[in-house]
């Protein structure tokens, strides 16, 4: 691993019919996720901190784009993931649903984004792999100076909703620390992978950091 690219605490989110206003509301429902990934573990540490009784909880594998339909009639009752996915719910359902919860409410979960490489690629060219933390950074920079221009281009070529892709790059810290914060959360997102069976072993995360391209 050899770069931190992006961090959010306010892009995770869980969104809920209006009927639910708070976390033990959610016991005897069904909520919605990706299983195995980072907005799993985002829902699964929310209901920890709040002392969900899990087993009165139904969780369900849906795609991302199904969460929204699927909220608004009924099939689900909320949904763990991220944003913009959050606002997309709401202007298919308007007030009838709700954001309950992000992940600034919970500690020691965010959504951070790492870039990684081969240690083969290190050994042979090491300078290749710290040019392109240096590219990406410009890279971010040039996102956080123009998110209009990022917007229209993402509107253009993929077809996504220009606000929404503004909004979103404002929740995001573009150029985050790689400090003993983001290396915890990157270390208890490997054990609950190995845990719920999403990695078959673990791993100490200090042993895959390239701390000279990190900046450590």
């Amino acid at each position: 691993m050899i770069q931190i690219a992006t961090r959010s605490e306010p892009a995770l989110i869980l969104m809920a019919n209006r009927s639910i206003t708070s976390a033990k509301d959610l016991e005897g429902k069904k909520i919605a996720t990706r299983i195995g990934s980072t907005s799993e573990w985002w829902l699964q540490r929310y209901l920890a901190h709040n002392k969900v009784d899990t087993s009165k909880v139904e969780i369900i594998n849906l795609d991302s784009q199904q969460m929204p339909p699927a909220l608004e009639i009924g099939d689900i009752d909320a949904f763990a993931l991220y944003q913009p996915v959050g606002w997309q719910s709401q202007a298919v359902s308007g007030d009838k649903v709700h954001q309950l919860a992000d992940a600034t409410e919970v500690p020691g979960v965010s959504d951070l984004t790492s870039y990684g490489v081969r240690p083969e690629m290190i050994e042979q060219n090491p300078e290749a792999a710290k040019a392109f933390v240096e590219a990406t950074k410009r890279g971010a920079d040039y996102v956080v100076a123009h998110p209009e221009e990022v917007g229209e281009f993402y509107a253009t070529e993929f077809g996504a909703n220009n606000e929404d892709t503004v909004r979103t790059i404002a929740l995001f810290d573009f150029n985050p620390a790689f400090d003993e914060d983001a290396v915890s959360m990157m270390q208890d997102l490997v054990d609950w992978s190995v845990e719920h069976g999403a990695l078959t072993a673990g791993f100490d995360i200090n042993d895959v950091i390239w701390t000279e391209a990190a900046g450590q």
